[in-house]
C-alpha cells in the first residue's frame, strides 16, 4: 500500500516539475519578446498552458521547438514564416515554434481566440503542419532522418513523430502560398 502511494506521489511530483519547467520556458520566451504585447497574466495564454498540461503535450511541444531549432542550426533553413498550423496560438509563438505574433494575426475577439486555442491544442496526438520551400523540404526531411528523428512517408506526405505530436512537413513554392490556417 505504501509503495503504491509513493509511486503515485513521485509521478505527481514529476508531472508538476515538467509543467513548471514548461511554464518557465514559455514565460522566458515572453520576457525575450518584449514588444509582442502578450501580458503574462493573459487568459488565453493561461488557457493554452492548462490545455497543454491536461493533454500531456509538454514534451512534444518542447521536442518540436528543439527540432525546428536543430534544423535552423544544422542546415540554416527556417520554416516559411506564418505558414504553421499552430499560428495564432500564444504558447508556440513564445516557445519559438512559430514566428507569427497571435495578436497581429487578426482582430482579437477573446472568446473566439479561447475557442480556437482549445480546439487546436486538445487533440492527441497533436497534428502540426510546418511548411518549407519546395527546393529544401526534402533536404530538411533527409537531415531529420539522418539525425535520429522518427520519420515516415504516408500518401506522399513526410511525417515526423514526436511524443504526442505528429509533424507533417509540407512544401510550398516561393511565389505561391498554400491556404493559411483560418481563424474561424
Amino acid at each position: 500500500m505504501k509503495t503504491t502511494r509513493d509511486k503515485r506521489r513521485k509521478a505527481e511530483l514529476k508531472r508538476r516539475q515538467e509543467e513548471e519547467s514548461f511554464r518557465f520556458q514559455v514565460m522566458y520566451g515572453l520576457k525575450n519578446r518584449p514588444g509582442c504585447g502578450i501580458p503574462a497574466d493573459n487568459i488565453v495564454l493561461n488557457g493554452e498552458l492548462e490545455s497543454i498540461f491536461h493533454h500531456g503535450l509538454t514534451k512534444g511541444m518542447l521536442q518540436l521547438r528543439d527540432m525546428i531549432n536543430a534544423v535552423k542550426d544544422g542546415l540554416g533553413i527556417s520554416p516559411v514564416d506564418e505558414m504553421c498550423s499552430l499560428n495564432g496560438n500564444a504558447t508556440p509563438y513564445l516557445l519559438g515554434i512559430t514566428s507569427a505574433n497571435p495578436l497581429e494575426m487578426a482582430d482579437i475577439d477573446l472568446d473566439r481566440v479561447c475557442r480556437l486555442a482549445d480546439k487546436r491544442l486538445t487533440e492527441v496526438p497533436l497534428k502540426v503542419e510546418i511548411y518549407y520551400n519546395d527546393d529544401v523540404r526534402n533536404k530538411v526531411f533527409n537531415w531529420l532522418t539522418e539525425h535520429g528523428y522518427r520519420t515516415a512517408v504516408m500518401y506522399y506526405q513526410t511525417i515526423v513523430r514526436l511524443e504526442n505530436v505528429f509533424v507533417t512537413i509540407k512544401r510550398t513554392t516561393n511565389n505561391v502560398q498554400p491556404h493559411k490556417t483560418q481563424n474561424t
